[in-house]
């Protein structure tokens, strides 16, 4: 059950990772200017929210999608895509 609740954490994440980070990189803005913009401490978090380390929380999603300017039907559809990947994959 270990196994797969870490699977699952880490294949749900890799597309939003890299859309986030893509995202970020078309505003020209640095991690850490991302992370002063959400009153992080660190850009730590950032970072690991783009190398699929961690979720990004759904309050965060909600004001990466502002700072960002992206469309919220492409990250819910984006996250719809994933999930049905990965609900097809464990449910084969």
């Amino acid at each position: 059950m270990k196994s797969l609740l870490k699977e699952s954490k880490n294949s749900l994440l890799p597309y939003l990772g890299k859309t986030l980070t893509e995202a970020r990189l078309k505003k020209q803005l640095t991690q850490a200017e991302v992370a002063e913009l959400l009153q992080l401490e660190s850009a730590q978090f950032i970072s690991n929210i783009e190398r699929n380390v961690c979720a990004v929380p759904m309050t965060m999603l909600k004001e990466l999608i502002q700072i960002y300017d992206l469309p919220k039907d492409k990250i819910i559809g984006l996250i719809n895509h994933q999930n049905r990947i990965y609900l097809n994959k464990i449910l084969k």
